[in-house]
This record gives C-alpha cells, sequence and structure tokens, in this order.
C-alpha cells in the first residue's frame, strides 16, 4: 500500500510535467502511425489490384491490334492468340498465327500495333475467328469475335465476348458453311475499328 501511496504522492507532483511529454510524444506517433498505414498501403497494393488486359484492333485494312494494360498494376506474361478462319480457301483452313507471350507489361501502357494479317493474309478473302487475351495475374481472361475482309475496309468488324454471351465457337459448323454459321450466331458489329 505504501508503494501506491508514495507512487501517487510522485505523480501528483509531476502532472505538468508527464502531461507536457505525453502532448510531444502525441505528436510524433501519430504522424508515424500514418505514415506506417500510408506505406502499407503502397506495398500492398499490387496484391488488390489486379491488371486488366485488352486487344484493340485498328485498320481494319490489315488487322492491326494493340495490347493494352488499363490499370494500375504490371502483367506478368501476358500471352496472346488467334483462331483465324480463311472462309475464301477451299477447303477451309486456318491461318497459322503463332501464339504470343511477353515478360510483362506496365501498368497504363500499349504494346503495338501490330499487324495480324499482313504476312499471313491473301487480299480480298474473308477471315473470321477469334482472339483470346489474358496473363498470369489478371482480372480475367477476354474473347473476342474477328471478321475481316483483307485489304479492304468495309465488312470488317470485331467484338469482345461477354460472359453471359450464348454463342459458342463450333468450327465444324464453320467449316460446313461458314455463312449461315454467321448469320445463325446473329454476329454483328458491336465494336467499331479504331
Amino acid at each position: 500500500m505504501k508503494l501506491f501511496k508514495k507512487l501517487n504522492i510522485w505523480l501528483e507532483r509531476k502532472s505538468n510535467l508527464l502531461s507536457s511529454w505525453s502532448s510531444i510524444l502525441q505528436i510524433f506517433v501519430f504522424p508515424s502511425i500514418l505514415l506506417t498505414v500510408i506505406l502499407g498501403y503502397v506495398q500492398l497494393k499490387d496484391y488488390f489490384i489486379k491488371p486488366d488486359l485488352h486487344l484493340i484492333f485498328s485498320s481494319p485494312k490489315s488487322l492491326t491490334y494493340t495490347v493494352s494494360n488499363e490499370n494500375n498494376a504490371t502483367a506478368e506474361k501476358p500471352s496472346y492468340g488467334f483462331g483465324i478462319f480463311d472462309l475464301d480457301k477451299k477447303p477451309i483452313d486456318t491461318v497459322h498465327i503463332p501464339w504470343k507471350e511477353t515478360s510483362y507489361l506496365r501498368p497504363g501502357s500499349l504494346q503495338g500495333p501490330n499487324e495480324l494479317m499482313g504476312k499471313y493474309g491473301e487480299d480480298g478473302h474473308r477471315y473470321f475467328g477469334f482472339a483470346s487475351i489474358s496473363c498470369k495475374n489478371c482480372i480475367k481472361e477476354r474473347w473476342y469475335w474477328v471478321y475481316v475482309v483483307h485489304g479492304s475496309e468495309k465488312d470488317a468488324w470485331y467484338f469482345e465476348l461477354g460472359d453471359d454471351d450464348p454463342r459458342m465457337w463450333n468450327p465444324i459448323a464453320l467449316m460446313n458453311n461458314p455463312d449461315i454459321y454467321i448469320l445463325e450466331n446473329n454476329f454483328q458489329c458491336k465494336s467499331e475499328y479504331q
């Protein structure tokens, strides 16, 4: 008991001094806690923000495309490819376009433009198929339908396939009669070339 009484008396005598030290301590502690929270957020934001890759098509005459990372996170190992069919070749055949992968794509950056049909296509031929893009840490994989008459600026379109889009890729139906396949699946331009 005597110990608590002595401590109480000492604290009463030093209360002004202790309260001033307490104020000084608060002045330094609050900003340090705030700085710690801000630095922690900056370091952890890459875990919460995921990259979002898109293909942007332009110049339907030669079908060029650009890869775009629209979020503030680096895309790791972005890869994209195409499954394109030459509808005017008999029998209908695929265009052998190699799948591409890079090591990374910085936030908010573009890669391209890249020419797709230049060395693979024949002027006047109709090409139809799909394109896909994703990365190791992306929000989602994106799919696009693509149609182009190579060397012509008309009859070209593309659009992104939505998550709830019922159209299915059926290469056998496409090869049997491409015009009916495209018509039955109600493919039409939903995005203009940029």
